[in-house]
């Protein structure tokens, strides 16, 4: 037993209470500084003067049609075109068509035949 070294213990320079009451400032400090940054939240954001709302709205002035729908109207529109082509004005057709030309097959004509046909 002669040969464990000796524990020695740490100085404490810090007392426990100077410990602890440096922990309970902290918490407080702490907790002062959030009720007053909420404070300062509640006055900016509460005391703002808003626009009034409309009261009635004239009848004159129409409503100003959606972008979206627009767009959704004009795609609807290009899909029946698309969809009313026929003979040899469809994608289906000059799909078909440059495919027979770079490389003709039996499945390439047939497929003329059933898309180009009117």
């Amino acid at each position: 037993m002669a040969n464990r070294p000796r524990h020695r213990a740490l100085p404490i320079r810090f007392s426990f209470w100077k410990l602890a009451l440096g922990v309970a400032l902290g918490i407080w400090l702490g907790g002062l500084a959030f009720l007053l940054t909420c404070g300062l939240i509640y006055k900016v954001y509460m005391n703002q003067q808003f626009p009034p709302l409309p009261v009635n709205a004239s009848p004159s002035t129409a409503p100003v049609p959606d972008a979206s729908q627009q767009m959704f109207d004009q795609y609807r529109r290009n899909q029946e075109n698309l969809q009313g082509r026929t003979g040899t004005d469809s994608p289906q057709c000059q799909f078909w068509q440059e495919q027979n030309a770079a490389r003709p097959t039996a499945k390439t004509r047939d497929n003329i035949a059933h898309y180009c046909a009117e």
